[in-house]
């Protein structure tokens, strides 16, 4: 979640200049969407400055390639959109369904997705389908204290444009038969 208050978040509809504050001591912020204007993100809900570095096409196809293990590659399309294929190496964690997901303890992460919780040494590389839900997540990503980041605002469209490879998850074992 992005507000860890209990108290209920109050939006209100009247434009202001400064920032809302979500809760008290934190450092998050709403910004009303026409402060944003000068942004090269509309969408950009969380405080400016926090956003990581955005990567074209040529770059993420050179981190596919090399698949370094100090790389994650985070699709955060829904699942159905994931089985029906991905960027190579990529895992999912849907922006929609679970937008809290990096903010859970390693064991229940593990128990929720089946695989290790992404340590926060490692550079996560965010994608969706056209960009929208990859700023979100990967901002997100930032409010829990992960510092590498990258975001393929192009997405899966573009790397479907590009001709890029596409990956397809294994079938279960049960479902080889």
């Amino acid at each position: 979640m992005v507000c860890r208050s209990s108290a209920p978040l109050r939006v209100s509809t009247t434009i202001t200049k400064s920032p809302l504050v979500l809760s008290k001591g934190s450092s998050m912020k709403l910004y009303p969407l026409m402060n944003c204007f000068n942004s090269k993100r509309f969408y950009t809900v969380i405080e400016n400055g926090l956003a990581a570095p955005i990567i074209d096409f040529n770059k993420m196809k050179e981190i596919v390639q090399k698949n370094d293990p100090n790389y994650i590659i985070v699709d955060v399309r829904e699942n159905d959109e994931f089985e029906a294929g991905h960027i190579p190496h990529a895992i999912n964690l849907p922006c929609k369904s679970s937008p809290g997901a990096l903010g859970l303890d390693p064991e229940e992460f593990k128990l929720t997705f089946g695989f290790d919780k992404p340590s926060k040494d490692k550079t996560l590389v965010f994608y969706c389908l056209a960009g929208v839900r990859a700023a979100i997540s990967e901002e997100l990503a930032g409010t829990f204290d992960y510092e590498h980041r990258l975001n393929y605002s192009g997405s899966f469209k573009d790397w479907i444009n590009h001709n890029g490879e596409i990956e397809y998850p294994q079938p279960a074992k049960n479902e080889e038969k």
